[in-house]
């Protein structure tokens, strides 16, 4: 996303097409409630993290935004979710580090906590700064 909050353009201003991968959302199958003792069951509660159950999990290589590659995952014994974490967990980094994360969290939470029309120096300033916190976290 730009800094000035438009989307970017392909030629002839048609709008670019970002996710082209038909296997990413492979990434987050095999999540299901946390409290279940098994994957087939659904109590609902919202208060416990998700578990992930490898046999549920598509544990084939996937690409990713930007053409990262997942490579093919072996399915965890007793299904605890180590290949389908290792997924989830390199997912959400690339998401995290896309240029266009910064822009929109910093628009966001801007509109939500400060003003509802910020100035596009503000919301370059947030971004700049989530970028260097990305950075930083990506570092460690």
């Amino acid at each position: 996303m730009a800094l000035a909050s438009s989307a970017r353009t392909a030629s002839l201003l048609q709008p670019m097409t970002i996710m082209t991968s038909p296997n990413s959302r492979a990434v987050f199958t095999g999540l299901s409630f946390g409290n279940n003792s098994s994957f087939a069951l659904y109590p609902r509660d919202f208060t416990v993290p998700m578990k992930c159950w490898d046999a549920f999990h598509d544990c084939s290589a996937k690409t990713l935004l930007g053409g990262l590659q997942l490579p093919v995952r072996a399915p965890s014994p007793g299904s605890n979710g180590v290949a389908g974490l290792a997924d989830v967990n390199a997912a959400v980094s690339n998401l995290f580090a896309h240029p266009n994360v910064g822009p929109f969290i910093g628009a966001r939470l801007i509109q939500r906590l400060v003003t509802s029309n910020p100035g596009t120096g503000y919301v370059a300033r947030v971004s700049a700064a989530f970028a260097d916190n990305a950075a930083a976290c990506a570092a460690t």
